[in-house]
């Protein structure tokens, strides 16, 4: 673990002078300077389980070929090194890429790949119709109880047994205040953005993304609101009854 106080940038934060703001358009590649300070203590104080051991809990319960080391490089390594525009900027890339590929294989240049993803849906399937168990992470709402010190009224993504019986999910009790607290303000503000697309309300739809940590993070509150005022103006002919 990096000793916080080792890193130059770090160090800077007791000069006096003032914090510079990323530009949006700055790409922060995962440098070892970057890997030693996401190593510290304080970046890992939320304790969650190794990736290494998530990746081979999955390996395990799916029966996937593969070392984990293979299944984390095939899964997870998007090419995301930071950069704010990385889906909004690739998206158009991988559409047409995809659509490619759907013609090849439709007209048989390529042929169709039947080997089994990772998608939760065959999986449920067979575990309900055979009776074979298999834990899946799941969406479950409303929250009854399963994570008491998150809104009740709130979804909340727990460990989900699946056999004959259908979908069980599984008891959280509390989690920890550091960790309830993320979720908490994020369950907030997504709750707000539903009232918004409900009500129709422009007025709610701000006010939600004023309280979104990752838009603030790098947008001021006057920027917010005429990102959020130029989108609707954008998307009038979607969105009627806004106002």
């Amino acid at each position: 673990m990096t000793p916080l106080a080792t890193i130059p940038e770090l160090q800077e934060l007791h000069s006096g002078r003032s914090l510079i703001r990323l530009p949006s358009e700055q790409n922060v590649p995962f440098t070892p300077r970057v890997r030693a300070i996401v190593d510290t203590e304080e970046f890992q104080r939320l304790n969650g389980p190794p990736l290494g051991e998530i990746v081979e809990r999955l390996r395990m319960t799916h029966k996937l070929p593969g070392t984990p080391a293979d299944l984390l490089q095939k899964y997870t390594d998007t090419g995301y090194r930071g950069e704010e525009g990385f889906y909004a900027n690739n998206w158009p890339t991988w559409r047409r890429q995809q659509d490619e590929r759907r013609k090849r294989m439709i007209s048989g240049e390529e042929p169709l790949d039947l080997s089994r993803s990772l998608e939760y849906g065959a999986w449920i399937i067979e575990a309900i119709e055979k009776d074979d168990p298999i834990e899946i992470h799941g969406n479950v709402a409303p929250n009854t109880g399963l994570i008491d010190n998150l809104m009740p009224d709130g979804c909340v993504e727990v460990a989900c047994t699946v056999d004959r019986r259908g979908v069980t999910p599984g008891r959280v009790d509390r989690l920890p205040k550091q960790m309830a607290a993320i979720c908490e303000s994020n369950m907030r503000c997504f709750d707000l953005m539903a009232d918004a697309c409900l009500e129709r309300s422009k007025s709610l739809a701000i006010q939600s993304l004023l309280l979104d940590p990752l838009t603030a993070a790098v947008c001021s509150p006057a920027e917010i609101r005429a990102m959020a005022e130029e989108m609707f103006e954008a998307e009038d002919e979607f969105l009627p009854g806004f106002g």
